[in-house]
């Protein structure tokens, strides 16, 4: 099964409405702080310093489990009848009495297993399981594999198989045909015997279930859609993604627009559930009636007809860990034509790419060495990781990653073998690279805020400083690093998005710890209404219509001029002490890398994807370059400001092309340069 477009479109557009989720869980650890309906945050309870006496559970939760909360009496009435008869209130029971008896569930949450009991229910309700070993593949229209093509002792037969008897049991004690206290490995029955229908949907739920991040990356849980959305497939080079709109929340959109995609297929029964589709495309409320929707979105221009595709996986992984992944959560081998083109697309290439001394000529046995040199690195990241999230050393974790860096950057990692002629040089734009510039960016950040909070009666702290500019060094290199191969895969965009508004946040950060003045606001909200010589507001140009592409083009070339610029006045200095990046030159300009015999599609002429992009003696008139800010600084000050604004405002620019200009992205920017929120 697939989607199609019904007709051409530009990039930017809506193309479909708000859709209603069939089944929807909040993670564990999000139970006591946000309603399990609306998803939104509860509202805080009264303490008992207000004189309310002693703190007592939420006024709407449930009241035999107490696990589920609620933000409202309607949230409540609307989702209790799924939460009591789905048996997901025995399922909470049961996983803390015999939590130590199911290891596939220990270092996991339960919201798979709750989603998957709500969407047993939904399907008894609409009579849509079909009979076992039909065959078939799907479930209510859902994608659902086999367990039994699992490897057993793997680990996901393992939670399928532990978690089909915890849902039994839970259904079992909602009928009264068991006790509590009886062994949970008894009674493997639930709609039939053997469990089938418990093991059809918690695969369903594996399949299809998205993870539901609205803002700042936290994922909140997860939600189950029908066809209207599972149907889309994946792409390692898409041309939509997708949203979530949280009922009840300043940016919820109503569905003004309908379908402009259209469901086909050629297996067997395609027209049943194209049927299906169409029908559920005229509820307006679905089976959860407050869950998260989820709203799919151009990001390029789309033909007529066209497949439209989103992503399953994380595209700035190489080809290898890409395929890895997708094999592992869904066991399909993605064959896009990113994956397929031969010689590799420019992307593929630099995010592997190594150079090597004395090497002029890489053979087989050559690249095998390479891929095992490359490898230690690539574990040792893995191994700090690790030991950062179990330990909460930051310092042991930064030092451990820089120095990895370091070597590597220096072509000073040691060789693997006396006998070997190769030595690794990692670059700025290989995954491993990306990957150890993420987790430092954050260590500073984290490391940062745990100071300023312990001197917190103390006012500009060098040390403060030092990390804040640490960190905004780390994500404005991540920032640039990740635009240049935005620059040759236009799907990337969602990522880069959020990497300069990053970016532009810790600039800022660093700013304001300078003049010691947080609380400033930087940008009159009128400004925004002339934004890179277009003459349109960031904040309204493309909510409603498509944008169009060369505009889009303009924007890019004018922006990445403009940040090479400035950047390169203050690069040196921001990168002062910290030894992994002085041998890195730009943090925008990666000319340098040169390019390969690989296949390539450029966003922009190939001019400025290769290196710096110039404007001669055209005066910039972006909005970063034309507002002042409100205080006397010195220039060194005024160029670290000039870089924030154009970093949050160009990834505001790009979230507004993915998320449309009410989300929560453009909001966050707005606080940031204005102070002020969305109206």
């Amino acid at each position: 099964m697939e989607m199609r477009a019904c007709g051409g479109t530009g990039m930017s557009r809506d193309l479909t409405p708000p859709i209603p989720p069939l089944a929807v869980s909040l993670h564990d650890s999000f139970l006591p702080s946000h309603c399990s309906s609306c998803f939104l945050p509860l509202p805080p309870s009264p303490s008992p310093s207000q004189g309310h006496g002693p703190v007592a559970p939420h006024p709407s939760c449930c009241c035999w489990c107490g696990a589920l909360r609620y933000c409202s009496a309607e949230c409540r009435d609307a989702d209790v009848d799924g939460h009591a008869s789905s048996g997901e209130c025995h399922l909470v029971r049961l996983v803390h009495i015999h939590h130590s008896l199911l290891p596939a569930w220990q270092r996991d949450d339960t919201a798979d297993l709750r989603a998957a009991l709500r969407l047993l229910r939904s399907f008894e309700t609409l009579g849509f399981l079909l009979p076992p070993r039909n065959g078939s593949g799907r479930i209510g229209g859902l994608l659902a594999g086999n367990p039994g093509e699992l490897e057993e002792g793997c680990e996901l037969f393992e939670r399928i198989r532990e978690g089909r008897v915890l849902m039994s049991r839970a259904r079992r004690l909602l009928r009264g045909e068991a006790m509590e206290g009886e062994d949970a490995e008894d009674g493997r029955g639930g709609g039939d015997s053997r469990g089938e229908a418990e093991e059809a949907v918690l695969w369903a739920v594996l399949t299809n279930a998205v993870e539901v991040q609205v803002g700042d990356g936290r994922a909140l849980g997860i939600a189950v859609y029908g066809p209207q959305f599972s149907w889309f497939n994946h792409s390692c080079s898409p041309n939509a993604c997708y949203r979530f709109e949280l009922l009840g929340s300043e940016f919820f959109r109503s569905a003004e627009a309908g379908f402009l995609v259209y469901p086909t297929g050629t297996g067997p029964g395609d027209d049943m559930m194209a049927t299906w589709v169409l029908h559920e495309r005229k509820r307006t409320q679905g089976l959860c009636r407050y869950g998260p929707r989820i709203v799919v979105r151009s990001i390029r221009p789309i033909k007529q007809g066209e497949e439209v595709c989103i992503t399953y996986t994380d595209l700035l992984q190489p080809k290898e860990l890409r395929h890895s992944d997708l094999w592992s959560k869904y066991r399909f081998i993605c064959c896009c034509k990113r994956c397929s083109a031969y010689p590799e697309m420019y992307v593929d290439h630099i995010l592997c790419d190594t150079t090597f001394l004395n090497n002029e000529d890489l053979n087989s046995d050559r690249r095998h060495l390479r891929d095992m040199e490359i490898e230690e690195p690539a574990d040792i990241l893995d191994q700090a990781v690790t030991e950062y999230l179990s330990t909460g050393d930051t310092e042991a974790c930064r030092s451990y990653i820089e120095n990895m860096l370091t070597k590597c950057f220096r072509n000073e990692w040691p060789q693997l073998a006396e006998s070997s002629q190769t030595r690794c040089k990692l670059q700025p734009l290989h995954f491993v690279s990306l990957k150890a510039f993420i987790m430092l960016a954050s260590i500073y950040r984290t490391q940062a805020c745990e100071l300023e909070t312990s001197n917190h009666s103390e006012e500009g702290i060098p040390e403060v400083f030092d990390l804040n500019r640490a960190m905004a060094a780390y994500s404005l290199l991540l920032a640039g690093a990740t635009h240049h191969l935005f620059l040759f895969e236009p799907s990337l965009i969602v990522t880069t998005a959020l990497f300069w508004i990053n970016a532009g946040e810790s600039f800022l950060v660093l700013v304001r710890s300078l003049i010691c003045s947080p609380e400033i606001k930087w940008v009159n909200l009128s400004e925004f209404n002339i934004i890179f010589c277009n003459g349109r507001s960031i904040m309204t140009c493309i909510d409603g219509s498509s944008l169009p592409c060369n505009e889009f083009q303009s924007t890019s070339l004018r922006f990445l001029d403009c940040v090479l610029r400035i950047s390169s006045k203050v690069w040196l200095f921001m990168v002062s002490g910290i030894q992994c990046l002085t041998d890195v030159k730009s943090p925008i300009d990666f000319s340098c890398l040169g390019k390969k015999n690989v296949s390539h599609q450029i966003l922009v002429r190939e001019g400025v994807a290769a290196g710096p992009c110039h404007f001669g003696n055209e005066e910039c008139v972006c909005i970063g370059c034309k507002c002042e800010a409100e205080v006397h600084a010195e220039e060194g000050i005024k160029n670290l400001y000039q870089l924030a604004i154009h970093c949050l405002v160009y990834g505001g620019y790009l979230s507004t092309i993915c998320y449309g200009c009410q989300s929560y992205w453009i909001n966050h920017v707005r606080k940031l340069l204005c102070g002020e929120a969305w109206s």
